[in-house]
């Protein structure tokens, strides 16, 4: 998985840290300092790395679907967040949901034990309004919402209407 991945950065010669994170040889960025900002921010590019950004709340991702139809779930799946991590179920089955800029990963996984964790970084409503700070952003796709969770880098959804799962983060687009 990328992110861990990112941790054998440090023990590759620059030349090769660089060429496999896809950015020129002759990048003036430390290693140690592309380290610390893509393992920060899980929606961030190598080439995004000391870059000029704007930080916007947008859809980074939707996935999932019907399990007769090729996908994992019997019914629209519901989410929660158990010790920081992610947890999908359809009342049947769970998964551990894992998402990044290179993309989700679910795990089958038993019932997590405990409470889950309460939303504190994201606000979302009914009608789609995300916020996050100073960030707000609708997104029609939320309507009818029957599920959410988020940590501090993304808020996960659902909806009674579909057996998709949506992924919003704060996510960097670089200002030409």
């Amino acid at each position: 998985h990328y992110r861990g991945a990112l941790d054998s950065l440090k023990n590759l010669p620059r030349p090769v840290a660089l060429q496999a994170l896809l950015l020129p040889t002759g990048s003036a960025v430390e290693i140690d300092h592309l380290y610390q900002e893509l393992t920060g921010n899980l929606w961030l590019l190598p080439s995004q790395v000391d870059g000029k950004n704007k930080n916007l709340l947008k859809i980074v991702k939707q996935t999932g679907s019907f399990r007769g139809f090729g996908g994992l779930f019997l019914r629209p799946p519901i989410v929660q967040l158990f010790n920081d991590h992610f947890y999908v179920t359809d009342t049947e089955r769970w998964w551990l949901l894992s998402a990044d800029v290179c993309g989700v990963t679910f795990q089958t996984t038993e019932a997590p034990s405990g409470k889950p964790m309460p939303v504190k970084s994201f606000d979302l409503q009914v009608n789609g309004k995300v916020s996050n700070g100073k960030l707000v952003a609708h997104f029609d796709q939320l309507h009818g919402l029957s599920s959410f969770a988020a940590n501090e880098q993304m808020l996960v959804a659902t909806s009674s209407r579909t057996h998709s799962i949506f992924i919003i983060a704060i996510s960097p687009e670089t200002i030409a």
